[in-house]
């Protein structure tokens, strides 16, 4: 007989502390633990958190700045705790919007997870791209 059980709470909000100043947050914890005839897995507690910090100047330009953090008590090393860092600059005019975005400003190379499902542990690392500036342009057609 196995046993799987799963728990996950979050919570999330966001907030404008002037006209010019809006912070985004989201967070989720989630534990699972699984058990095979009377055997205890190790349970892995997962963490993840969203943070963004938009500074808006006259409607026209916007400012973003965001992070976000990962925990994997699964994984050994310096992989347990994962940050990435993106920034973009935003211009807006009546009908097109430009943007520049710097993502994964922190040059992480690889992104490792681990799951549980009944008594089967999983593993993955996926390889991520290096740090990039993206230049977007959108446009209305009305």
């Amino acid at each position: 007989p196995t046993q799987y059980d799963g728990a996950t709470a979050a919570l999330g909000f966001n907030t404008r502390f002037t006209r010019a100043v809006k912070l985004d947050y989201e967070a989720s914890y989630a534990r699972s633990k699984s058990s095979f005839e009377g055997t205890a897995l190790r349970p892995i507690d997962v963490v993840r958190q969203n943070a963004a910090v938009d500074f808006i100047v006259r409607k026209k330009f916007i400012c973003r700045i965001g992070g976000e953090h990962y925990y994997n008590a699964a994984i050994g090393g310096s992989d347990r705790n994962m940050f990435f860092l993106d920034a973009a600059l935003t211009y807006k005019s009546r009908r097109v919007e430009y943007s520049v975005e710097g993502r994964n400003l922190a040059d992480v190379g690889t992104f490792r997870s681990a799951s549980q499902s009944d008594i089967t542990d999983y593993l993955y690392t996926y390889r991520l791209r290096p740090a990039s500036v993206l230049f977007k342009i959108k446009f209305s057609l009305r």
